[in-house]
């Protein structure tokens, strides 16, 4: 009886209602990952709304009843990876204990993304640049994340310089330069392969050129 009870029609509708809101959540996302693999094959001016459907493997109709246009769909895809990445990078770095190997478990992370990913990280870092709109707004809030959290160096104790307040800002320029670069040349290993350098000039900025160079999670980096 107790089961029958909990079947009624009002919670059996329930029941239904939240496996198509959740199916409908899982399309939508599908749609913004293939946005962003297709912006980042084919760039984001030449890539298509039927790129987009045939990345994902689904039609027309379903796109539409999601978003408007091609740039809405950007839009919505940059914000909604931005922010998961941005997560998934700061619980990695949270799980180190320093800052200094939570500086390199980032940058090693970031190379994971773009070897493992690549027309999905060129999508989300390079063509952002050519879609503009809110998506570049968003990047902008996130870079100045990012510059307040390498900018969190100055709180650790070992710490004996004192860096202008701009240093933070060419830091991570410095960083998304690099990975730009190699995505755009389509050589996503060079990425990888300069993880230790960029470690090394973030540490002697904040801790000085000693530190940097005896540090170990650097030199496991290399």
């Amino acid at each position: 009886m107790g089961e029958g009870r909990a079947r009624t029609p009002r919670r059996e509708l329930a029941r239904l209602r939240a496996e198509q809101a959740g199916k409908a959540t899982a399309l939508r996302e599908r749609i913004m990952e293939g946005a962003l693999e297709a912006c980042g094959e084919r760039g984001y001016r030449d890539a298509t709304v039927q790129d987009v459907i045939d990345r994902y493997g689904g039609n027309r109709a379903q796109f539409y009843r999601h978003f408007g246009s091609k740039a809405e769909c950007y839009a919505a895809a940059y914000e909604f990876e931005v922010e998961r990445r941005y997560a998934l990078l700061a619980d990695r770095a949270e799980a180190q204990p320093g800052w200094r190997r939570a500086l390199v478990a980032v940058l090693e992370g970031l190379a994971e993304l773009a070897i493992e990913r690549p027309a999905l990280a060129r999508g989300l870092l390079v063509e952002v640049h050519v879609a503009g709109g809110p998506a570049l707004l968003k990047r902008l809030e996130v870079f100045e994340r990012l510059t307040r959290a390498v900018d969190s160096a100055r709180r650790e104790t070992e710490s004996r310089h004192s860096p202008p307040p701009v240093t933070a800002t060419f830091m991570v320029g410095a960083i998304e330069a690099s990975v730009t670069s190699a995505l755009t040349r389509r050589e996503p290993a060079d990425f990888a392969a300069a993880v230790p350098e960029l470690a090394q000039m973030v540490l002697a900025a904040y801790f000085g050129d000693e530190i940097a160079g005896g540090d170990s999670a650097v030199r496991r980096a290399a």
